[in-house]
């Protein structure tokens, strides 16, 4: 099949899957992913596996030139459950990612309008990129200024993936310190995210980072960011050591 082809199937598979959710499901995708992003209701799991063997088929025949048509086309759908499709496919070419694709994917975030296809996106398919090409956290760290929360968090998120696997620490703390006075609750959990993961493999220099700013954060920063110290580093940072 072509992409035209595997689009219409695909999308032809989602709609039997949403035509059979009910309104009590629909409204606890809602209340999951918010009203910004379009919704079928559908569980992640559920889309996961339909997007299995579309997968599969295009791994096999290592056809990364149709999986790239078939994810820009959903990504620029809007639809959640598109866009996680998409990521489920493209994150087996991993292997095929370059310039181009940073630039796709750079360009996809525009579309993204939820927490969790940021998160896919980030962790499955920008992190790949990174891990190769550490150049690519400069243009990264620009998203800190975009006026658009997700690519804010995208910033941050991005280098989850390199902090857990011990690399760019310095690099994500300059992301962070951008960051980690942002209003949107959205950004805030994701620098949170980044700073626990910090603290999980660099506790000593992310206490350092943390006991400078944390007269000025969110509590809810703070208290993301503290999840993966030692007691004592903890105690320390939150102002509770005796």
């Amino acid at each position: 099949m072509n992409s035209k082809q595997i689009i219409g199937q695909i999308r032809k598979e989602l709609k039997n899957k949403a035509d059979t959710k009910t309104e009590e499901e629909r409204e606890k995708a809602r209340a999951l992913f918010g009203n910004e992003t379009k919704l079928l209701a559908l569980k992640v799991p559920e889309t996961r596996k339909l997007a299995e063997s579309f997968a599969k088929k295009l791994k096999k025949e290592k056809d990364f030139d149709t999986a790239l048509k078939v994810a820009d086309e959903l990504y620029k759908s809007g639809v959640f459950e598109e866009a996680t499709v998409a990521e489920s496919i493209l994150k087996e070419f991993k292997n095929y990612f370059d310039d181009s694709t940073f630039d796709k994917l750079d360009e996809w975030i525009d579309y993204i309008k939820n927490w969790a296809n940021i998160d896919m996106l980030c962790g499955w398919l920008l992190a790949p990129i990174i891990l190769k090409d550490e150049t690519k956290i400069k243009i990264i760290s620009q998203w800190t200024k975009s006026k658009n929360r997700w690519r804010r968090r995208a910033a941050a998120v991005a280098l989850v993936k390199p902090i857990r696997k011990g690399i760019y620490l310095q690099q994500a703390l300059r992301i962070a310190k951008k960051l980690i006075q942002d209003e949107d609750d959205m950004v805030q959990k994701g620098v949170g995210w980044l700073l626990k993961e910090a603290g999980g493999r660099f506790p000593d220099e992310t206490v350092k980072f943390l006991m400078k700013w944390r007269q000025k954060i969110p509590r809810l920063v703070l208290r993301l960011a503290c999840e993966k110290l030692p007691s004592k580093g903890k105690k320390r940072v939150l102002g509770r050591e005796t």
